[in-house]
């Protein structure tokens, strides 16, 4: 993990998780899933594309509160499209690790991480990485517990916890 600096855990637990199954492979019915979204004013994180002999599978993340809503639009947006089924998972929330540079020892912190999550019996959703974090998605109840065990197996436990709401730290 060296070059990386881990300098928080954060969480979301107000999050939902979409899945559209049945997507056609046609590179247009992306575009036109993630436009409705974008008409709706619905924002996304995590998003993962996956195929299989079912067809394509599109999920990723919304704010809670926009999943009933979202999962509507996606179904209107079926009678038209020919997808196979959406649906929203509400018992999830995103937990991720923070810091700059956490790109350079991806796989090692991945492998931390969720071994970390295993060894407390917390079950692991869908990873998604980026230079700045690394964010997966866990039983909505097991949450706290996750937060506690990646702040003492990655050294924060001694950190100072902060809120931050509407983009402001209090």
């Amino acid at each position: 993990m060296e070059g990386s600096c881990i300098t928080g855990v954060a969480h979301l637990r107000s999050v939902a998780q979409i899945t559209v199954c049945g997507l056609s492979a046609d590179p247009s019915a992306t575009t036109s899933l993630f436009e409705v979204l974008a008409e709706g004013g619905i924002p996304i994180d995590m998003v993962q594309r996956s195929r299989s002999a079912a067809g394509h599978t599109m999920a990723f993340t919304v704010p809670a509160s926009d999943g009933p809503r979202a999962t509507d639009l996606l179904k209107q947006r079926r009678e038209n499209s020919g997808d196979e089924h959406v649906s929203c998972d509400l018992t999830v929330s995103q937990v991720s690790l923070v810091g700059v540079g956490i790109g350079a020892g991806r796989t090692s912190i991945v492998a931390r991480l969720c071994r970390t999550l295993t060894e407390a019996g917390i079950d692991i959703g869908p990873i998604a990485a980026s230079e700045l974090r690394i964010s997966l998605l866990c039983p909505a109840g097991r949450l706290d517990e996750a937060v506690r065990a990646l702040h003492r197996d990655f050294g924060l436990d001694g950190a100072t916890e902060g809120t931050v709401e509407a983009g402001a730290i209090r």
